[in-house]
């Protein structure tokens, strides 16, 4: 007789498996299969819990048990082989077999146990797939009810939903509908280890005047716990910080007002924290300072000891006594009772407050620098200071006796005492100082400021020859890259049929991203771009390097592509380890180096500057290159990784970002956000990489804009020349199209005609293409005899990649024959322009004042003037590098303090004088100047100026594939959260450990405020070299001089100008040539959208006329 768990797991299985049926059956009614998938979700988690609830209920008495060992491990082995369904929750999948291990079962219940475990494996894949969710609305529409599991990494992170199923539009009655669930999965999850959790709510919003709907998220901080902790205390506090959150926003929304709690996730993230245990030495840098007391314990209780160190009177105090360690103890009046040895870190927060003490612990980094682990905000009378130093297989707690001596090294090369903040190591001395904080006192004043930021080690540039002066020093950079290459994908663009749209006007929301097409990758092509003049051909052959363009379509195009990209790299690592003797020079070469007085890398002088000049070589081919010093030689070593160079590899790197997690190996990230990556690589080998690199970042223009830069001389084109021939050239370099939302499925790949114009259309620019661009595809089609449209696909995707390496090629032949620097080397071309710079060199306000005008002037042709309007002008003027203008002045540098006297007339200070001022000002501003001043205030803002940005919030990014590497940063203090990408890949969002200060705050206040007296005088100044020059103002006297103003219409007359906001406008020239700028959208972006808005703004001002009234109270301005 079967339980009656059983049968009723049978029946739900039976239940599905005729929603299934239903599901085929109704092919054409979407709204009803979107039902039966809801239901098969619902019946699906059900029979979960079902099947957890008879493994917990296994009966010890059961009669029939299973005898023989043979049998018992060929019931686990068939289990184990079928238990993909309970890795759902790990913790039961293990509960499951240690109990057929250790418990008597009914050999009935194992076989119906599996067998439902096989039928519900047809729908597992189904959880997987949805696993990974993106959007809100996504989650909130594939979920059932109850806490689901919706995304994981690995076995280290998971991330859970529960819907708000009951409509609740409290946050205080959700919050308590849901605790009782969040608090048994926490409680589950820390049963083995601890974990660091947090809570992120959706919700959406609306203002109820203008119909706006928006989706907002409140998020928490991490917080570490384990099996001991109050949940239940720790979740109300999250909480708590949701619902402040929540009113921070509604008080600054303007009107939003709540429409429905959607949901709540609960992240979780298993993490094994350091903790102290039997005696370690220390490193003998640490050991050398004489700060701290090491006590040689032999069992696990060094925490113990480390603390009772304080109360130690002896003079060997790192010797061990067991019964003297026992009398500190009850001296000191501790309890140690409440925390576990070998003690956790999540242990002391327990023992500071059951004694009202207070604990910092500091550790090492991987490069030897001491950093703080756990740091207290309020540092309690009775306070200890601990090092937890680790090997990586134990760790071990010491006392520090004298923390000035234990960080003082780090800091300073001074041997006197400092005072030093616990929290940030920041130092005081102990002199009386004007400018500064200094003392006792100082510390005290700065704790209130440092303890409101989040915990890191801030670095200050200081005097001395190390922070005096940049300069040029990346002369490896000088050398040509012998292996790049240059990649590009091709994508599938599957329609996504559903859009939210507004319930009243029925048209998309203009604050939305709404996503329409869903992008595969159907094919890609590269091409390993080699300097014959360093790597042979033989070379090439011999390592199996391909030489040709290569293009694969099919499926998982992204992951073979990587895996194409990983033996390659391996390939030309082996090559560039490759060391060929040098060969014997010949007579010429030897003395050219005997003659030789200036090193060709650095040139500088042998002689005056004592440099030892030895003789370079390719250690490829071995021969003689030139004669460089031995600093040079050790700096031009064969590059550490190879770039692969995509065009907007903003794109691409979310095809390539997922690939990257197939095994333990680093991967280096350099975010512009969590969505968008400057650069990133992965480590193949030891210290060998594939860096991904944007040429966009270097030429930030179209392929066709910049192939057509090269069509004057068509040889520049020679790895293009290579496929095609000089007839077929010009096809293939004039902008091609391609009907990227036609081919929306596999299929139409193997069409064996051109698509028909229509299918060229572009949705996304609300255009398209005209008869031209047609007909050029027709011929294009005709001359390479077009079998199939995949055909087509290819050879767009190989033009596209032999344009994009010609392009670049001659970029980096350009900078190495002009600057001597090689691109291939650099991510952006604001890093290569900075180095250019070191080698050759021995934001105010913005707004749109006016929105509409219209000139009206006599005898003007195309102009229509009306004699009873008074006579306008339209003028745009433009200052030739004004900031270039303010840093030619004298500007702030060193030697800042306090002035005592305020009696200071500053007319009377000289612009050049050696001595200036920043005052801190009340104004009083007359109300006679207010109507004068009106389109051009003084002092029109008080903020912070762009360059004084606080770096303490900004967060770095790291990608992981692998829980050891996870946990070995979601430890750190500094964790904040994290970004699941797949199951083998996460990224780790981190604060700063080190907050380098190194912005130009003053001078870049001084060359903003400069800057707007130059603006003030602004007729005295006007560089008129662009009119034309029978023009009577024309003049060269100025051309280009910083400071000057220039007219941007080069003497041509404005006839109307409209503007919506700053960067945002349009305006006609009296040949009725339109122009339309709209800063940070795309070019392909359809601007014709704001016609109807341009025309509005018109006729609002025609029709009436405008006056302001500014209300000014006497703000303090900076």
């Amino acid at each position: 007789m079967e339980s009656p768990q059983i049968e009723y797991i049978q029946s739900l299985i039976e239940e599905l498996e005729s929603k299934v049926l239903e599901y085929d059956e109704c092919v054409d009614r979407e709204e009803e299969r979107k039902k039966l998938i809801i239901r098969k979700m619902d019946l699906l988690n059900s029979i979960l819990i079902e099947i957890h609830r008879l493994n917990e209920e296994i009966d010890d008495n059961d009669e029939k048990e299973i005898q023989s060992k043979q049998e018992q491990r060929k019931t686990i082995v068939l289990i184990k082989r079928n238990i993909k369904i309970l890795r759902y929750e790990k913790y039961l999948a293990k509960t499951l077999l240690q109990d057929i291990k250790k418990i008597k079962i009914l050999k009935e219940n194992i076989i119906n146990l599996r067998n439902e475990i096989l039928l519900v494996n047809k729908y597992y894949n189904f959880l997987i797939m949805n696993r990974n969710i993106i959007t809100k609305k996504q989650r909130m529409n594939t979920i059932g009810s109850g806490l689901i599991e919706i995304e994981r990494f690995r076995k280290g992170s998971k991330t859970f939903i529960i819907k708000n199923c009951e409509n609740y539009i409290d946050y205080r009655l959700f919050f308590n509908y849901i605790s009782h669930g969040l608090i048994l999965k926490l409680k589950q999850s820390c049963i083995k280890t601890s974990i660091k959790f947090n809570l992120h709510v959706d919700a959406t919003y609306i203002r109820p005047i203008t119909h706006d709907k928006q989706d907002v998220a409140f998020k928490t901080s991490n917080v570490l716990a384990c099996n001991s902790s109050d949940f239940a205390s720790l979740l109300n506090t999250k909480f708590d910080k949701i619902l402040a959150e929540e009113s921070e926003f509604i008080a600054k929304g303007s009107g939003w007002t709540l429409v429905s709690i959607d949901g709540l996730q609960l992240r979780i993230n298993l993490v094994n924290p350091l903790k102290g245990g039997a005696y370690l030495d220390l490193p003998k840098f640490i050991r050398e300072k004489k700060a701290i007391i090491n006590v040689k314990n032999k069992d696990k209780y060094c925490f113990k000891y480390s603390i009772l160190t304080k109360y130690d009177t002896r003079s060997n105090k790192s010797r061990f006594n067991q019964k003297y360690f026992d009398f500190l103890e009850k001296k000191s009046g501790l309890d140690f009772k409440c925390i576990d040895f070998p003690t956790q870190i999540n242990q002391i927060k327990k023992f500071e407050r059951l004694n009202n003490v207070s604990v910092n612990v500091y550790s090492l980094n991987n490069k030897g620098t001491i950093f703080p682990l756990f740091i207290n905000n309020k540092e309690e009378k009775n306070h200890f200071d601990l090092f937890l130093i680790n090997n990586h297989k134990t760790s071990h707690y010491c006392y520090i006796k004298d923390f000035s001596r234990f960080i003082r090294s780090q800091k300073t090369k001074n041997c006197s005492k400092l005072i030093i903040c616990k929290r940030c190591f920041t130092t005081f001395g102990n002199k009386p100082c004007k400018s500064k904080l200094w003392g006792e006192t100082g510390l005290t004043e700065h704790k209130k400021m440092c303890s409101k930021n989040e915990l890191g080690r801030p670095i200050m540039f200081e005097e001395g020859k190390e922070y005096k002066f940049i300069f040029f020093k990346s002369y490896k950079k000088t050398s040509r890259i012998p292996f790049v290459i240059y990649a590009d994908f091709e994508c599938i663009l599957k329609p996504k049929q559903t859009n939210e749209f507004t319930e009243t006007s029925k048209k998309p929301q203009v604050s939305k991203t709404y996503i329409t097409h869903l992008h595969e990758i159907m094919s890609y092509a590269f091409y390993v771009k080699v300097d014959y003049n360093i790597i042979s051909e033989k070379l090439m052959q011999q390592f199996k390097i391909p030489t040709n363009i290569i293009i694969y379509r099919g499926i998982d195009a992204a992951k073979k592509f990587i895996e194409n990209m990983i033996d390659i790299s391996k390939k030309i690592n082996d090559i560039y380890q490759i060391n060929v003797p040098m060969i014997t020079l010949t007579e010429k070469e030897e003395k050219e180096f005997q003659i030789a007085k200036v090193c060709k890398i650095c040139l500088l002088s042998f002689e005056e500057n004592e440099l030892y000049k030895v003789r370079d070589h390719c250690h490829i081919t071995g021969k003689y290159r030139q004669c460089i010093c031995f600093k040079c030689n050790f700096e031009i070593t064969n590059p550490s990784f190879v770039p692969i160079f995509f065009h907007n590899l903003s794109y691409d790197s979310h095809f390539i970002i997922r690939e990257l997690g197939f095994d333990d190996k680093n991967i280096h990230v350099i975010p512009n956000s969590t969505e968008k990556y400057i650069s990133f690589s992965k480590e193949v080998a030891l210290r060998f990489s594939i860096k991904f690199v944007d040429t966009f970042r270097f030429m930030a223009s179209s392929l066709s804009e910049l192939a057509d830069n090269l069509l004057e001389d068509k040889s520049r084109f020679k790895e293009t020349l290579k496929l095609f021939s000089n007839k077929t050239l010009d096809l293939v370099t004039r902008k091609g199209v391609f009907p990227y939302e036609y081919i929306d499925n596999w299929s139409k790949l193997n069409e064996t005609r051109l698509p028909s114009k229509s299918a060229f259309y572009n949705s996304l620019k609300d255009e398209e293409i005209n008869n031209n661009d047609y007909s050029h595809a027709k011929k294009i089609w005709k001359v390479f005899n077009i079998k199939t449209l995949g055909e087509y696909s290819d050879l767009y995707l190989k033009t596209d990649v032999a344009i994009l390496t010609d392009v670049f090629e001659n970029f980096r032949d350009l900078c190495l024959s002009t600057l001597s620097l090689d691109p291939a080397h650099y991510m952006t071309a604001p890093g290569f322009a900075f180095d250019c710079m070191l080698k050759y060199t021995k934001g105010g306000i913005c707004q749109s004042v006016k929105r509409y005008a219209k000139a009206n002037i006599p005898n003007i042709e195309g102009l229509n003037y009306n004699p009873n309007k008074s006579i306008s002008w339209i003028t745009y003027l433009d200052c030739v590098n004004l900031y270039g203008k303010s840093m030619l002045t004298e500007l702030p540098f060193k030697d800042f303090e306090w002035v005592d006297d305020l009696n200071i007339d500053v007319t009377k200070i000289s612009d050049d004088s050696e001595v200036g001022y920043i005052l801190e000002v009340d104004i009083d501003y007359p109300q006679y100047l207010h109507e004068k001043h009106n389109d051009f205030p003084f002092l029109p803002l008080n903020e912070c100026p762009p360059n004084s940005k606080n770096v303490r919030t900004r967060v770095s990014l790291k990608l992981v594939s692998s829980d050891k590497q996870a946990n070995k940063l979601m430890m750190k203090n500094t964790f904040k959260d994290r970004t699941i990408y797949s199951e083998n890949l996460m990224a780790i969002h981190q604060h700063k450990e080190t907050i380098k200060f190194d912005k130009a705050i003053y001078v870049g206040s001084a060359i903003l405020d400069v800057s707007k007296t130059f603006i003030y005088d602004l007729f005295p100044y006007f560089d008129t070299s662009n009119y034309p020059k029978d023009h009577y103002c024309f003049s060269e006297n100025h051309k280009n001089q910083p400071g000057y103003f220039k007219d941007e219409m080069g003497g041509k007359i404005l006839k109307e100008f409209v503007s919506l906001r700053p960067k945002l406008y349009a305006y006609k020239i009296v040949n009725n040539d339109e122009v339309k700028k709209a800063k940070g959208v795309k070019k392909y972006s359809p601007l014709g959208a704001l016609e109807p808005l341009y025309v509005e703004v018109k006729l609002l001002c025609e029709r009436f006329s405008v006056s302001r009234l500014d209300l000014r109270s006497a703000a303090r301005v900076k």
